[in-house]
């Protein structure tokens, strides 16, 4: 779904086909959010990155690269990036690249840096000088009304729930906005659920706002 089609869907939410309360403006920064809010719940939007390997050197700061093909540390789905606080984790072991022969190897992140236990060696490094991760994180803001979100499609229709979850507070409507955050809310715990038609006063807009 493009920008548009999302904030005519709020609107749609929010009983104002066109701008009185709600100006468009306001709708388009409440998408953006909205899709912050989901990536932040269900990490939905992941990045590859790399860590350049240096000699007797254990913490890195991942850098974001193409997708790689090798050397990937593991599947690391407890790794947060680009904003999204997270508290230092304890060392997780590598398992499939030993540094030292015999020797578990573990990684772990503290915030936005990542450790490595044991530290490599120059032998190590030279054979394997860069290592991937997986990134979760945030894409970048919609700017213009024919953008699409960079989230999965079968999240896209909970960004127009969460700019009428805004709506709705912004004009103390605070049963109609629990409503709309409930739905918001068990569409990113169900992965983009499909539209139910039991939101209160409303019907399936279209077919294209099922899950896919």
């Amino acid at each position: 779904m493009i920008r548009s089609a999302i904030r005519t869907f709020a609107r749609a939410l929010l009983a104002e086909p066109t701008a009185a309360t709600y100006t468009d403006a306001e709708i388009n920064i409440w998408i953006n959010e909205g899709m912050k809010e989901v990536c932040s719940r269900t990490r939905c939007y992941t990045i590859y990155a790399y860590l350049t390997l240096v000699n007797a050197t254990q913490s890195y700061t991942p850098l974001v690269t193409a997708a790689p093909v090798t050397n990937m540390i593991g599947t690391l789905s407890v790794v947060d990036y680009a904003g999204l606080a997270v508290p230092e984790l304890d060392f997780q072991k590598i398992g499939t690249l030993p540094i030292i022969p015999g020797t578990p190897s573990y990684w772990k992140q503290s915030n936005k840096t990542i450790w490595i236990s044991p530290a490599p060696n120059a032998v190590f490094v030279v054979a394997n000088p860069t290592w991937y991760v997986w990134l979760y994180g945030f894409p970048a803001d919609m700017t213009d009304d024919a953008n699409t979100p960079d989230i999965p499609y079968n999240y896209h229709w909970l960004l127009a729930l969460y700019a009428a979850f805004i709506g709705k507070l912004k004009t103390n409507d605070a049963q109609r906005a629990a409503t709309f955050y409930k739905y918001f809310s068990d569409g990113c715990e169900k992965g983009g659920f499909e539209w139910a038609g039991d939101i209160p006063g409303q019907s399936q807009p279209d077919s294209t706002m099922e899950k896919r």
